[in-house]
């Protein structure tokens, strides 16, 4: 009986241990951060985990039923927990397709521009008109910066558009028209042409990586199937292999057995994170 206790204790603190490494894996932020706090340099691919009701019932059902086939707390806390983040590990990476988005919609900004100006238009007048047909990826902050535009100076506009965009290429855009405000520059069509090949390029860049993420997660899918599978067909066919993991000692190896499990789910998702470099404007402010 106090074999069975001390297993149950260490599984909890197992689960709550492996829970707070599966959130950090996933970009999640348990504790709150303060105003003002400086953001980490390199942003990891975008993500936001979320879980469902749906998910966190099924969850809470795979591991008691788990417990009450097996009477193992060990497998069912991991199979629990499996349950919840195999899908957010291995399943459509949502995030990296709204970067994509957005780069794309800035580089459709950036090209609007462009063909305003060849309209005739001035700069001024091209960034407010073409804010006010934004593209749906960046909408919100183009509405934004168009009315800001109207009440305020266009540089302190462009500013807060760029902290509102929070992206490198955003950066690079805002400072390069900045800087065509600023200095009153004439070939601003190919400045613009200029911004948009590099958004497009790097849209495209990042649609290639996305492929090749997509088939790393079916392939990372099928494992986890089969290793269950495999390992519900053992015991299922075999019960005199259960006997091993039925002790304290048993349970020990199969905690050590699905540590090695998630640990390898962190190695994948280390390799699968595309981190983006630090903002333009943010190294400057640490240059000086």
């Amino acid at each position: 009986m106090s074999d069975t206790v001390v297993v149950i204790v260490l599984s909890l603190f197992f689960g709550f241990g492996l829970w707070l490494l599966i959130l950090s894996m996933l970009g999640v932020s348990v504790l709150p951060t303060r105003t003002g706090e400086a953001t980490t340099k390199s942003r990891p691919r975008s993500s936001k985990f979320t879980v469902g009701r749906p998910t966190l019932i099924a969850a809470a059902a795979v591991g008691i039923l788990t417990y009450l086939a097996t009477a193992w707390p060990i497998a069912a806390i991991c199979l629990a927990i499996l349950t919840i983040t195999v899908p957010a590990v291995f399943g459509p990476n949502a995030g990296d397709a709204a970067e994509i988005e957005r780069i794309d919609g800035i580089a459709t900004w950036v090209d609007t521009i462009r063909d305003l100006i060849g309209g005739a238009s001035g700069l001024e007048q091209a960034l407010v008109a073409a804010a006010s047909a934004p593209p749906e990826a960046i909408g919100d902050e183009l509405r934004r910066f168009a009315y800001r535009a109207n009440h305020l100076s266009l540089i302190e506009a462009l500013d807060r558009l760029g902290e509102e965009l929070d992206h490198p290429l955003g950066d690079q855009v805002v400072f390069a028209l900045g800087h065509a405000v600023r200095s009153e520059a004439r070939d601003l069509s190919a400045l613009c042409n200029t911004l948009s090949s590099t958004l497009r390029a790097e849209a495209s860049m990042r649609r290639r990586i996305e492929v090749q993420q997509a088939r790393l997660r079916l392939t990372g899918r099928i494992v986890v199937m089969l290793t269950i599978g495999v390992a519900v067909g053992v015991t299922a066919w075999q019960p005199m292999y259960r006997l091993a993991y039925d002790t304290f000692i048993g349970q020990m190896w199969l905690l050590l057995a699905f540590s090695l499990y998630f640990f390898s789910m962190f190695l994948y998702v280390r390799m699968s994170r595309l981190s983006l470099p630090s903002r333009f404007k943010r190294r400057q402010v640490a240059d000086h």
